[in-house]
């Protein structure tokens, strides 16, 4: 299943149809729709007599920008992730650059994932080791302060028994 689709989306009939066909997918876990808008403006190489004014341009915009938060509406309203694009330049390019662009992005949360899994792997471990070192650690401090606090009084037979119980604890450590 594809986790990121892109539609190229400029208010026509056949992208309204390609937003529909979204709208009717199976929601996935981590499912982006980006919908992209390319400004293409006109070709410095018009023919004689040609001309596109400014003003036409800019209404251009906020047209594609109604359309396109028309769009992410009704793909949002069924649950999906959706992030639009207007962008200016050649189509090509303004494409290849957002393609690259989340590429990146999903390069870098893979990293920040695999991170946090490795850091929660680390703590898991050095709590086990932390652990597994204060159970003997425990029992041969307990043993040698008896040793130092009471070995005046002890017989022979219980600081025999206390020092290989020492040396046993202090090997289980290494």
């Amino acid at each position: 299943m594809y986790r990121k689709i892109l539609v190229a989306f400029d208010g026509s009939k056949e992208s309204r149809v390609a937003v529909d066909e979204c709208s009717h997918l199976i929601q996935v876990s981590g499912r982006e729709i980006h919908l992209v808008c390319v400004l293409h403006d006109p070709s410095p190489y018009l023919l004689a007599g040609e001309f596109v004014p400014e003003p036409a341009l800019a209404i251009d915009r906020s047209r594609m920008e109604a359309d396109l938060k028309d769009a992410a509406a009704k793909l949002s309203e069924r649950g999906f992730s959706v992030t639009t694009h207007l962008q200016d330049g050649e189509p090509v390019d303004v494409i290849s650059r957002l393609v690259e662009s989340v590429r990146r992005q999903a390069t870098i949360q893979a990293a920040l994932t695999l991170e946090a899994e490795t850091e929660r792997i680390r703590s898991a471990l050095l709590a086990s080791i932390s652990h597994d070192l204060r159970t003997p650690l425990a029992a041969l401090a307990g043993a040698a302060s008896t040793l130092v606090a009471r070995g005046a009084v002890l017989d022979d037979g219980k600081r025999t028994e206390l020092a290989p119980s020492i040396v046993s604890k202090a090997s289980d450590m290494s």
